[in-house]
């Protein structure tokens, strides 16, 4: 879990198997003010990546460089704040989506860094690659070797439906689409955001009881 409690000091909080409280790292303090908006922190090689809500740029923390913990990355000049941000670590890949608030248009970006200079790349498509994307949680996908992946790959799903509907992006057109009744539009008119929502990535492990019985003296089951 990461915190911001002012403007100035970065936490990050974690919580393992058998612990009953959260523990708290002060990371950063006393550095520049930093307003991070509303869309998810990621943890990114080892580095922590935070949208900032006031100006069109990227921070990242580096806990392990006491030379230089935090620095930032400015988006392409033509950005305006009339759009939101995405972060999403994609096979080893940092990209980030970015919406127009009317949903005409949407941008997929992969962040290529050197010991020089970062340089923001546009991906003109994701290829087998799939995007989830909300304010709490964006996860990637990949998915082969059954007959409808083709139909599945190189799109963008939203938090967002057409009446009952859950609506996606795709690179292939540049425009939105929905499950169910073949909708296709141009922008987010008639449709609904959900903002309290996560996409949740399945996981067929099967665990024993005593794997999920998370606080064991407490005797507590998950």
């Amino acid at each position: 879990m990461i915190s911001v409690t002012s403007a100035n000091t970065v936490s990050s909080c974690h919580i393992r198997r058998g612990q009953t409280a959260w523990i708290t790292h002060l990371h950063f303090s006393n550095c520049e003010e930093f307003f991070p908006c509303f869309s998810n922190p990621l943890f990114h090689k080892g580095k922590l990546f935070c949208l900032s809500a006031q100006e069109e740029k990227l921070r990242i923390f580096d806990p392990w460089d006491d030379r230089l913990p935090y620095y930032n990355i400015y988006f392409p000049p033509y950005f305006t704040r009339n759009w939101k941000c995405y972060l999403i670590d994609c096979n080893e890949d940092l990209l980030a989506v970015f919406e127009d608030f009317r949903g005409e248009w949407m941008h997929v970006y992969s962040l290529e860094k050197s010991e020089r200079r970062s340089d923001w790349n546009i991906e003109e498509s994701l290829g087998e690659r799939m995007l989830f994307v909300s304010r709490t949680a964006s996860v990637s996908a990949t998915i082969r070797g059954i007959v409808s992946s083709s139909q599945l790959q190189n799109k963008v799903y939203l938090p967002r439906f057409k009446g009952e509907d859950g609506l996606f992006y795709s690179l292939s057109t540049r425009q939105l689409h929905s499950f169910g009744h073949g909708y296709m539009g141009e922008d987010f008119r008639g449709t609904k955001e959900h903002l309290n929502c996560a996409w949740i990535q399945t996981n067929f492990c099967q665990y024993s009881t005593e794997e999920l019985n998370w606080c064991t003296h407490l005797d507590i089951l998950v």
